[in-house]
């Protein structure tokens, strides 16, 4: 199985962090490792959907962090900084029920750390009538 992994983002800010500063603090300990693709889902059961996906550049642990950002994530539990190198989002977003991983009927909390093939990060980004990379 690849280390590709679905990521349930909460809320708007944790998507301005990723496409702004191309960071996720993550607070579920996985396989993660350079290469590897993190699929984010936004939204809530019917209208979850994906909206893009990040490919892992570099992974930081709280050693290896600024004082400030190894304060917060002690502070909110966080146990790594991940930094994206390429980022995708979907335009218009995709509902995790039009997709492969919809079969599974999984939603938000379920969703979140789940595995994910490669060949199904394709699949969804062929749903995408267009995509942005950065």
């Amino acid at each position: 199985m690849d280390n590709n992994y679905i990521i349930n983002i909460t809320k708007n800010k944790f998507v301005n962090q990723i496409y702004g500063k191309r960071t996720y603090y993550v607070r579920i300990k996985r396989k993660w490792s350079k290469g590897s693709i993190l699929v984010f889902v936004k939204g809530k059961e019917a209208e979850e959907s994906f909206t893009g996906y990040g490919i892992i550049e570099k992974i930081f642990d709280m050693e290896y962090v600024d004082p400030a950002e190894k304060k917060m994530l002690v502070e909110y539990d966080l146990y790594y900084k991940i930094v994206f190198g390429k980022l995708v989002k979907f335009c218009p977003k995709i509902l995790v029920r039009d997709t492969p991983i919809g079969s599974l009927n999984k939603t938000g909390v379920l969703l979140h750390g789940m595995q994910i093939k490669e060949s199904d990060i394709l699949q969804i980004e062929i749903l995408a009538a267009a995509i942005i990379i950065s």
